[in-house]
């Protein structure tokens, strides 16, 4: 029988003919095993899912503290703690006179912690009505504020997983002391102070800054030094910074859906009463209202429960703001945000709220 594949099908070279008989089977296997990979592949990216999440950078993280407010212009008289002082619940922490009663009084702590007075006392001690005059704060707990943002913000609930990281210590004079001892690289922002800058500063004294291909400078004010530095004990732990990498529960104490929006296609109705509310304004000036008129509306909007006449809007923000609670902060922690606190400085870190999950495959899909 006649084959019907033409007689140089195949090559007619011995030697390849032997390399392929001898290696085909493991050709064939490779061919196997990356079809079967290929699969695998598509298969996992549908099953395997990835977290949702609304996030906000930079966010300040407080001691939780409950602030003395009055509802009259108060006139602090005196200070009977230090600041940053222990206090007990009960006991006093400050005199003060209002505008109706002129004695004074004794404001008490509302509850444990350490106080630390906003206003001072003596003549020029008048703090207007809804101003904290001084904090009683909780060094136990930190709390913070966000707005939350990302494409999924409309699925945000308060019961969502809440994380904390990428934490970041404020420098208190700008200066940031790198150590590596052997016990690891400690960080520490808080450590090194005031002292060092001024002692930089005069050390350039008698100096000239050398740029290139410019004129001479004299030196300044240093207003940041790194310190870089090798060996050592590690010393002064209390003022080391949180370690890289530190991730903290949370929970949402408090959640509000927040917009921006912009109407452009107004109804009928609407339109009107706007062109009819523009002539008269324009009338009472003396002008003559234009004949057109187009209205573009930026507003906030406030969560509904839907049941108005629906206009269409673009949103410009939308976040959602959470008031929340770290869940069992470490002490490390805990000791940056009181050093922050007393030196005037911030911590601040990331905050992330889960809102779901969804298949890895549509996340690459809608990239691509």
């Amino acid at each position: 029988m006649r084959s019907p594949l033409p007689p140089d099908w195949r090559t007619q070279n011995r030697a390849l003919r032997r390399v392929y008989a001898k290696y085909m089977t493991w050709l064939e296997r490779f061919g196997y095993v990356v079809v079967a990979l290929v699969i695998g592949g598509f298969v996992y990216a549908f099953t395997y899912a990835v977290d949702e999440t609304v996030s906000a950078d930079k966010v300040k993280l407080e001691l939780a503290g409950e602030p003395a407010v009055f509802d009259t212009p108060v006139h602090v008289v005196d200070t009977l703690v230090d600041d940053f002082g222990p206090v007990k619940r009960g006991q006093p922490v400050f005199t003060y006179t209002t505008s109706s009663q002129g004695a004074p009084q004794v404001f008490v702590a509302p509850s444990d912690g350490i106080f630390k007075m906003s206003a001072k006392p003596g003549p020029d001690g008048i703090v207007p009505p809804g101003q904290a005059v001084g904090t009683v704060y909780d060094p136990n707990r930190i709390v913070c504020k966000a707005s939350l943002a990302g494409p999924s913000v409309a699925r945000a609930t308060e019961s969502g997983e809440l994380r904390v990281s990428n934490i970041v210590v404020e420098p208190s004079a700008g200066v940031v002391l790198r150590q590596s001892t052997s016990g690891g690289t400690v960080v520490s922002s808080q450590l090194l102070g005031q002292d060092l800058v001024k002692s930089a500063t005069a050390a350039l004294k008698g100096y000239d800054l050398k740029l290139r291909d410019d004129q001479p400078f004299a030196p300044g004010d240093v207003t940041e030094l790194s310190v870089e530095a090798v060996g050592g004990s590690v010393s002064s732990a209390r003022a080391v910074d949180p370690r890289a990498g530190l991730t903290c529960r949370a929970k949402v104490l408090s959640g509000r859906a927040q917009a921006v929006a912009q109407v452009a296609d107004l109804p009928p109705d609407l339109s009107a009463k706007l062109r009819e509310a523009v002539a008269q304004e324009m009338s009472r000036q003396g002008l003559q209202a234009p004949d057109d008129m187009r209205f573009v509306l930026k507003l906030k909007g406030v969560p509904d429960n839907g049941s108005g006449t629906a206009v269409p809007a673009t949103a410009l923000t939308r976040t959602f703001d959470i008031d929340a609670e770290l869940v069992g902060p470490p002490e490390e922690l805990l000791g940056a945000v009181r050093r922050a606190l007393m030196a005037g400085k911030s911590v601040t870190a990331k905050v992330e709220l889960k809102t779901g999950s969804r298949p890895l495959a549509t996340i690459l899909l809608k990239k691509s």
